[in-house]
């Protein structure tokens, strides 16, 4: 197999790479050579979310696909996604190194991006440089420390899916087809869809605009044709895999408020998606962009100035406490962990490749940087951002809008190499290219130089938020106008010295790195000291930024990580009730943005970025501002937890709880959802039930009377199986204080079908016959077990789409060696 290879030139390389990349993860991440683990909130969130699934599924072995822990009750579609395929997504592993975690995310990245430089022909110690620049990109390693574990994996995984395309469209088609559906499939196993979605709309189809015009320019429609197929192909079969995932995701959002609201008072800032506001909420300021080349444009993330005591050495000694405790960061984003960075010398390089590359590549590349850079803007510059919310198929499912960068940031380092395996192979580019090439210098070391010598220039150092501030305290106390403008005067000096530190810092990267080029230019230095040079130039820029964000102080022992949340006092004073079905509304967090409520208890509350829509109009109408009891005895909330004296959190029981179920009076119909949610606001929910006409037809005719010897009752609780039973001597009209949600959930009596209908606006009700009767409620949505099997099928295909693709290519290997 391997007869005739030159082990110097067709392994050696190769095999450094890889073990660089081991070393590079397990340095960066050294503590967990210690045991340690690193510690991420998003991550402790996602424990709570699903506690009651986890638990549900180690008890009976089952796996449900609803949750009862979090707002109620919603899908989990989204939570702990658990289907036949997912068993495939153990190969990921191979391609983390066998790593611990977060040091397996570092070797994915690289790993991944170095597949798909040796796709693009680039050689092996230029691959090592690109997946330095791009797993070191600051956005990558950030999100790391917040926990967004699902899009890491997607993002490690979209360069080797870039790579399959290019290989396909290079002519080698089984190949291409093998590793892009490999990628593909576990790239939506990583399950950020949005992260994909960016990938193939921003970055892929500029690609592909690329090779069809190549195609169209040397009239080779066939091999266009060719490579589009077989990549159909890989693409169905990756889709095939993860059917059950979209399928119930995509019939989920429509309910979700990544889905158009019913309301009609609500359609003011509409899209047939999420709210515009809620969409740009994480908007990049258009003068933020330039963290591109300086990473502290504006601050960096949230953190108090005086962590860092030499910003304030200019700040006048009366002021200094109060500038101390003030936040670094005077972006337009409500709060950020960190900049998108991709290094001085990596954008000089991006720069240069516009000039330098001959390939239109570089046209397809800057068009994705460009257009990425100017959505990402969002509110900034809604014109843009409006037409892609209301035009463009599902721009509108996806909220910050910022996070887009990571298609500049896929797209910056591989024009970057590709320009500097230019200057490598050709060092008179330079020369041929002199005021391409200054003028490249001038666009980034220039910047940051004019950046470091006159900041003001060029910047405001408060955010408009602050702004404003400043601007009311000053009109409320026109006595401290004068404090108020030396306390901002202190403020900017420490924010200028913020800025200027790290332009000065770009600027020489970009000095030296220009250096190194103009001495191998002139042959003073060889390809391999300049190689050399470069990667570590690269490596050390990024690495040092990168520490601000990801550093040992953020590992813990693993004893710290293994429990999500600790029980307090009063935790353990409800968990004492086991009463079946009643809720907790938890006053001592936020209680709409926080899941250590679900991990020990079923929460009114919770934690999720796409909650049902229905339930946040309740939120927002009824429970964000103020409390509204008769919502909450709907939701049989019985518990509150609130702060005492000492804020620490105490037990108040509800006596007026409705609890799990109940029978009313009568029913009122209105017209609309409008007409709905305004007649729960005064109504009482123990005695009368709001029902939306288009349900009028399970009430037609109908009238009931009291019984007070009437009982229903829940028997037994599953997150996705409810078992009550009745008892009555006419007929009823029962409200369930469970979520109401069409796609999945089946009512039976007697295991006998029966229809039941939402009611309140968010609940379930039901028409229950005289007598004793079991009803029960189970989470079973159609065509589950066909879909399924249906992934099943596209996993098998896949497979043997990889092992051919190994067969072939091994073989066009082996003969190409033996007729060298």
């Amino acid at each position: 197999m391997f007869k005739g290879l030159d082990f110097k030139k067709d392994i050696l390389p190769y095999l450094v790479a890889i073990l660089a990349f081991y070393a590079i993860s397990v340095i960066y991440c050294s503590p967990v050579l210690e045991g340690k683990q690193l510690f991420q909130m998003d991550g402790r969130n996602g424990a709570g979310m699903g506690q009651d699934i986890k638990t549900y599924k180690a008890g009976t072995g089952e796996k449900s696909l609803w949750t009862g822990s979090m707002f109620g009750g919603m899908p989990a579609y989204q939570i702990t996604p658990s289907y036949k395929a997912y068993p495939f997504s153990n190969i990921r592993k191979i391609f983390e190194g066998g790593l611990p975690t977060p040091a397996s995310y570092i070797f994915l990245y690289m790993i991944g991006f170095f597949i798909l430089m040796c796709a693009l022909g680039l050689n092996p110690w230029l691959g090592l440089i690109g997946a330095i620049a791009y797993a070191f990109s600051s956005y990558f390693i950030i999100i790391i420390t917040a926990g967004h574990i699902w899009k890491v994996l997607a993002l490690g995984l979209i360069p080797p899916t870039f790579a399959g395309v290019v290989w396909a469209y290079k002519g080698k088609y089984l190949k291409g087809a093998a590793v892009f559906g490999l990628f593909f499939a576990l790239q939506l196993l990583a399950n950020h869809i949005q992260m994909t979605y960016y990938f193939f709309v921003f970055a892929g189809v500029p690609y592909l605009v690329y090779e069809l015009v190549e195609a169209i320019k040397k009239k080779n429609y066939l091999h266009f044709s060719k490579a589009t197929g077989v990549l159909l192909l890989g693409a169905i079969l990756a889709v095939g895999i993860n059917i059950t995932n979209l399928f119930f995701t995509a019939e989920y959002s429509k309910d979700t408020i990544r889905g158009k609201s019913e309301l009609t008072s609500e359609t003011g800032d509409q899209t047939k998606g999420m709210d515009k506001s809620y969409a740009t909420d994480w908007s990049y300021g258009i003068a933020e962009t330039f963290s591109l080349l300086v990473p502290d444009v504006k601050g960096g993330g949230n953190a108090p100035i005086g962590n860092d005591t030499k910003l304030l050495e200019k700040v006048d000694p009366s002021f200094k406490q109060d500038v101390a405790g003030s936040d670094r960061y005077w972006g337009d984003q409500p709060f950020t962990a960190g900049p998108v960075y991709v290094g001085a010398f990596v954008l000089f390089l991006f720069i240069f490749g516009l000039f330098a590359v001959e390939s239109g590549i570089k046209w397809s590349l800057l068009f994705a940087t460009v257009l990425s850079i100017l959505l990402a803007w969002g509110k900034n510059w809604m014109p843009l951002t409006d037409f892609f919310l209301d035009y463009f198929p599902m721009y509108n499912k996806f909220r910050t809008v910022s996070s887009i960068l990571v298609v500049a940031e896929l797209c910056i380092p591989i024009l970057a190499l590709l320009s500097l395996s230019e200057i490598l192979k050709k060092p008179a580019i330079i020369k041929e290219k002199a005021k391409a090439f200054w003028i490249s210098v001038g666009l980034t070391g220039g910047l940051a130089f004019l950046f470091w010598i006159a900041p003001r220039l060029f910047f405001n150092f408060f955010s408009q938020k602050e702004t404003d501030q400043f601007a009311q305290m000053m009109q409320q106390n026109p006595n401290a106008v004068g404090q108020i403008n030396m306390y901002m005067s202190g403020l900017e000096s420490a924010r200028v010295a913020i800025l200027q530190s790290d332009a000065l810092r770009s600027f020489f990267i970009i000095v030296l790195g220009v250096g190194a080029l103009l001495l191998y230019q002139k042959n003073k230095i060889k390809k391999g000291l300049l190689i050399g040079f470069v990667g570590i130039l690269i490596f050390a820029d990024l690495w040092s930024i990168d520490k601000r964000y990801l550093n040992d102080s953020h590992f813990v022992p693993k004893r710290e990580t293994t429990v999500a949340w600790k029980a307090t006092d009063a935790d353990k004073l409800i968990m004492q009730d086991k009463d079946l079905g009643y809720r907790v509304l938890n006053l001592t967090v936020s209680p709409f943005q926080d899941a250590s409520t679900s991990f020990f208890h079923r929460s009114v509350g919770g934690y999720h970025a796409a909650k049902l829509h229905r339930y946040q109009d309740i939120i927002d109408r009824y429970l964000s501002s103020s409390l509204n009891m008769p919502i909450l005895n709907m939701l049989n909330t019985r518990y509150f937890i609130v702060p005492n004296e000492a804020k620490q959190p105490v037990v108040q029981r509800n006596p007026d709880a409705l609890g799990a179920a109940w029978f009313v009076d009568g029913f009122r119909m209105v017209n609309n959802p409008d007409e709905e949610i305004s007649a729960i606001g005064k109504f009482n929910p123990a005695q009368e039930l709001i029902v939306d006409k288009r349900f009028e037809e399970q009430l037609t005719g109908k009238s009931f009377v009291r019984d007070t010897t009437s009982k229903i009752a829940l028997v037994k609780y599953a997150p996705n199986h409810l078992t009550y039973k009745t008892h009555t001597t006419n007929e009823q009209l029962a409200v369930f204080s469970e979520i109401y949600y069409a796609d999945g959930w089946q009512a039976s009596i007697d295991g006998k079908e029966v229809p039941h209908f939402r009611a309140n606006y968010i609940l379930r009700a039901m028409v229950v016959p005289a007598g004793e009767h079991t009803i029960q409620f189970d989470f079973v949505p159609k065509s589950f077990d066909r879909v399924e099997n249906l992934s099943v099928v596209a996993l098998v295909g896949l497979i043997l789409l990889i092992l051919c693709g190994l067969w072939f290519s091994f073989k066009s290997a082996r003969k190409k060696k033996l007729e060298e």
